[in-house]
């Protein structure tokens, strides 16, 4: 809420990469607190603001409230539809984004998880701790270690 605010108050003199946060943020909130309906009416708003921006904050915010709401109503296909298009805008021309990819690794073990293909989620948040690892991301790593215990104790192992 705070970024909103400051997004609010000093509209004319925030950068647009600050703008575009302060909506993602709201957008999440509102997903959280509010449901998917209040979201996705604040992401309709967000992306007509910030159309001129092709990979910006609010593409990755509407994939992943995409990806949230598939995996909410059962829709496993879709979910995945939608973690494909995140690591794909994790590996652009530019250079890979590390933190985007780890995201979309995350939501990729959980689709998995929730199609209860569990060897294969297993292996995914594997591979994902490993990467983690090498590039010292010690946040990230515990919440892949998490994903883990989540994944071994719903296989039953």
């Amino acid at each position: 809420m705070n970024a909103l605010v400051y997004s609010t108050c000093f509209a004319d003199s925030s950068s647009l990469s600050d703008a575009a946060l302060a909506y993602s943020k709201l957008i999440q909130h509102l997903a959280v607190y509010k449901g998917y309906k209040d979201a996705f009416a604040a992401l309709k708003i967000a992306e007509e603001k910030f159309m001129c921006v092709s990979k910006s904050r609010i593409l990755i915010v509407k994939l992943q409230l995409l990806h949230e709401w598939a995996l909410h109503r059962g829709h496993l296909k879709l979910a995945q539809q939608f973690c494909d298009e995140l690591e794909v805008l994790a590996s652009s021309v530019t250079g890979v984004d590390m933190e985007l990819k780890t995201e979309a690794s995350v939501r990729n073990a959980r689709t998995l998880l929730a199609a209860k293909q569990y060897t294969q989620a297993a292996a995914v948040a594997h591979s994902l701790f490993c990467t983690c690892y090498k590039f010292n991301m010690q946040v990230k790593n515990a919440t892949v270690l998490l994903l883990l215990a989540e994944i071994h104790k719903m296989s039953g192992t």
